[in-house]
């Protein structure tokens, strides 16, 4: 029979002499406590560690859920999983009253092993009480999360004109109405950091502070259900991607105090039907309205310099570009020159009739029109210099096109078209 007296000469008799020494306190201690389970206090402290630092990581992830919209909801729900993987393996596993107690004997080779055995049993401590200490902290990480997380919440940082908004936070139960006050800590609003609604579904209808001046890039992005909101006087630019793929929007009424939309800012609503660009607004940003399927109308200022690239593109439903007549709206310096039609800013228009460009237009880009179907009538003004390449490619109904002299032409601009060109 062999003999496990002391720590030596077991490693003389074990091949394996660490499972077997492992194997063996098993069964002492099961035999010393008699059934009641017991951990050692070694363990003990490392499966609680263990514990308050997955409870850590559990809370920072849903925090950093909550604050940081563009964290999607798959990565947290891997990240979680992977923690919780690496946590019970190390608290049920790797951490236990065998593995704590085989360093105490090595640490004493030559004592018998049931004599270090004996002396380190009283630093044992109750399984249920060890585990009872673990769930409570979990229980009351996961209560703490909920209730900071139960709803909404706004965070505002100072700025040099008052307060901004810095973040509306995700939460269980997710509000369809949101009203930003009009000041915090009796300052001014005036800011919407970007991305601060990025991605909130449930939202319906946002009042903004009457002292806004600027929606940062991609806000609303992405609210899917946002059915209303209203511009306050004072908003100065629109930021790229500020709404889109807002699906569920259908009119937007813009102050007159807009001076710039910047690139995407509408892209993707495919439930706006018309749009009126206020006087001031001197460009229309690259793909500003592009993928608007429901699009039928749109006022362009006397005051457009440039329309983006892009920023009307696969609007399928559009018929009808009207360009402010600026005396009608007391402008007495339009733009004379240097006016343009980005590259693609009406292609695949397919049912857009026809479009007059004011005097002061100077150039269309390369496919500006290209695969407008329908298009009929093109009125050029006397200012055009110059027709990038496939301007209007693949405009079939347009039978007959007048240019001013000098009026240069890129190379297929009527492709598939059969357009009489006449000077003039």
């Amino acid at each position: 029979m062999v003999s496990l007296d002391n720590y030596s000469e077991k490693l003389l008799t074990y091949d394996n002499s660490k499972d077997a020494l492992e194997a063996y306190v098993k069964i002492y201690m099961q035999e010393q406590s008699a059934g009641m389970k017991v951990i050692h206090k070694n363990a003990a402290r490392k499966k609680i560690i263990a514990t308050a630092i997955y409870a850590v990581l559990f809370f920072m992830i849903l925090s950093i859920f909550a604050f940081y919209r563009e964290f999607k909801l798959a990565y947290g729900v891997a990240l979680l999983a992977l923690i919780t993987v690496v946590w019970l393996v190390t608290s049920l596993i790797v951490f236990t009253s065998e593995k704590s107690l085989l360093h105490k004997i090595k640490e004493m080779p030559d004592a018998e092993i049931d004599s270090v055995l004996a002396s380190e049993y009283d630093n044992c401590r109750s399984v249920f009480k060890v585990y009872g200490t673990g769930a409570a902290i979990v229980v009351v990480t996961m209560l703490l999360s909920v209730f900071l997380y139960r709803t909404p919440h706004m965070i505002f940082e100072k700025n040099n004109t008052g307060y901004g908004l810095r973040y509306y936070t995700r939460a269980l139960h997710e509000e369809t109405k949101v009203v930003v006050p009009d000041t915090y800590k009796g300052e001014p609003v005036t800011e919407i950091r970007g991305n601060v609604f990025f991605g909130t579904e449930a939202l319906r209808e946002v009042q903004l502070p009457k002292g806004l001046r600027e929606i940062r890039g991609s806000t609303f992005e992405k609210c899917t259900n946002l059915e209303k909101i209203e511009i306050p006087e004072g908003v100065t630019r629109i930021g790229g991607h500020a709404f889109r793929g807002c699906g569920s929007l259908s009119s937007m009424t813009l102050p007159a105090t807009v001076q710039a939309i910047n690139g995407s800012a509408f892209r993707e609503c495919t439930m706006l039907e018309e749009i009126n660009l206020p006087e001031g607004i001197d460009r229309v940003g690259d793909n500003a309205f592009r993928d608007c399927q429901s699009l039928k109308s749109v006022t362009l200022p006397s005051t457009v310099v440039t329309i983006g690239d892009g920023a009307f593109r696969d609007c399928i439903t559009l018929t009808s570009v009207i360009f402010t007549d600026p005396a009608a709206v007391g402008n007495d310096n339009p733009p004379d020159t240097g006016r343009t039609v980005g590259s693609t800013a009406f292609r695949d228009c397919a049912s857009l009739e026809e479009i007059i460009l004011p005097e002061g237009f100077t150039r269309i880009g390369e496919n500006a029109f290209r695969d407008c179907y329908r298009l009929s009538h093109a009125g050029i003004p006397s200012t055009m210099e110059y027709l990038d390449r496939y301007a209007f490619r693949g405009c079939i109904h347009l039978d007959e096109i007048v240019l001013p002299e000098g009026c240069e032409q890129g190379e297929n601009v009527f492709r598939e078209a059969n357009t009489k060109v006449t000077y003039q």
